[in-house]
């Protein structure tokens, strides 16, 4: 990893005139231009690094994610976006939020192509699909079957971050409420999580003003670009880049600047940024 220690090291497309533009963008635009960029703070985009810094403010509309507002067609960007060329049919889907959503064939093709980490068939692959499979993995009825089938795969494989979890729509809403909410206790404590924090807090005016004051979005794009080609940009270097004029130093970028563009960027706080925009109502914090 590259350690960037002067703004001459840089690329070239950083242009901090080129993000003047979101001082006068409405709040649903600025928003939308926080969501488009969550992809890039997540996953490396090795093959355009600088993609946010060649567009600035404006980024365009990222097909992945779509409009947070439904108000934009996104098919006219689709040529921008990698699968283009491939037929969209329609898909299939159910509805979701909150941190909740039906398992889908990704999940299932990713554990297929993972190993068991714990339990009792430990080292052997953590999907057994077929009956033939069994038959032979397990040539005689010891017990040994029940207790491979019945693992949770969610303990046994660390790199599956998501508790699965299969709900019975037939029993009672009470029910299934009363359950959830004393499950999330027991299974955070088996799990060894802790409380998830807390979404960012605040109205979408305090936050707006922060988002503008500390240039979050120049500064979400420059540390992109830095994890996109494998770079590590000092926060000197950030604070002269993006405040030129001394206004915030290597200090608060680190105590202030960088807490806050974490806590932005969780999808738990952009999904309250965008219910308040959208005039739903908003969780007691």
């Amino acid at each position: 990893m590259k350690r960037i220690n002067s703004k001459k090291e840089l690329p070239k497309s950083f242009d901090l005139k080129k993000y003047d533009a979101m001082y006068s963008m409405s709040d649903k635009d600025l928003f939308r231009q926080l969501c488009w960029r969550w992809e890039y703070l997540t996953e490396k985009n090795e093959g355009f690094p600088d993609y946010g810094l060649h567009y600035g403010a404006c980024y365009p509309p990222n097909p992945n994610y779509g409009d947070p507002f439904n108000e934009i067609d996104m098919g006219e960007y689709s040529e921008d976006h990698m699968y283009a060329h491939k037929t969209k049919p329609k898909i299939l889907s159910l509805s979701h939020g909150g941190g909740i959503r039906a398992v889908s064939r990704f999940d299932i093709s990713e554990m297929a192509r993972l190993n068991s980490e714990a339990g009792y068939w430990k080292g052997n692959s953590l999907v057994i699909s077929k009956d033939d499979d069994i038959s032979s993995l397990f040539p005689k009825d010891d017990g040994m079957l029940w207790a491979v089938m019945s693992e949770p795969v969610s303990l046994i494989n660390k790199s599956l971050d998501q508790l699965y979890i299969a709900i019975d729509l037939d029993s009672p809403d009470e029910a299934l409420i009363h359950y959830f909410s004393k499950l999330l206790i027991s299974w955070r404590k088996e799990l060894g999580k802790g409380n998830p924090p807390k979404a960012i807090g605040g109205s979408w005016d305090i936050i707006k003003r922060k988002i503008l004051d500390y240039r979050v979005i120049p500064m979400i794009d420059l540390i992109s670009w830095a994890m996109a080609s494998g770079n590590k940009i000092t926060n000197n270097i950030l604070a002269a880049s993006v405040f030129p004029d001394g206004e915030r130093g290597s200090y608060e970028i680190t105590q202030t600047i960088k807490p806050f563009i974490d806590k932005l960027m969780r999808p738990d706080s952009l999904d309250k940024i965008n219910r308040e925009l959208n005039g739903l109502a908003i969780f007691n914090e």
